[in-house]
This record gives C-alpha cells, structure tokens and sequence, in this order.
C-alpha cells in the first residue's frame, strides 16, 4: 500500500514539475511575441485588413453625422465602391 502510495506521490510530483514548466515556457513565449511586435507593426497590419478600415469609414460617417463632413465622407464611400466594383469588373473581363 506504501508502495502505491509512493507512487502516486512521484506521479503527483512530475504533474506539478511538469505543469510549472509548461507555465514558463507559455509565459517566456509571450513575451518573445511581445517583444517583436512593434506600433508600426500592428498599425500596418491594421491598415491592411478591409475589415478595421471599414469599421473605421463606418464610425467616422457616425461620427460626422449629416454635416458637410458626413457628406463629403459618403461621396468618398459611394465614389470608393465604385471604383472597387469597376477593378472587379475589369478583373473578370481580363480573365
């Protein structure tokens, strides 16, 4: 029984080592991720992903509102969609 349960200690003791390893290395990782990340880094990133530059172009027209910088941001927009439907276009028609 003493056997056993000498065993289950060792066990226990490994999980733990283990465990708190682990703990180290997820920690050490992070912060070598944290560390290679830059503003510019992130902000570039930003820029390139369509889905934060719209969310962006969405709360600057809330922002502004029906004023004359509401409008003029709407004419970019409706310009802007145009522009991006003509490139697509153009696109399939060279295929």
């Amino acid at each position: 029984m003493s056997r056993e349960g000498d065993l289950l200690a060792l066990r226990k003791e490994v999980l733990v080592a283990r465990s708190s390893f682990l703990r180290l290395k997820a920690a050490a990782e992070a912060h070598s991720v944290r560390e290679s990340l830059t503003f510019r880094e992130i902000g570039g990133a930003m820029a390139a992903s369509s889905g934060i530059r719209s969310a962006l172009f969405g709360s600057l027209l809330l922002v502004a509102g029906s004023r004359g910088l509401g409008k003029l941001l709407r004419m970019a927009g409706v310009a802007l969609a145009l522009v991006r439907g003509a490139s697509a276009l153009l696109g399939l028609v060279r295929k």
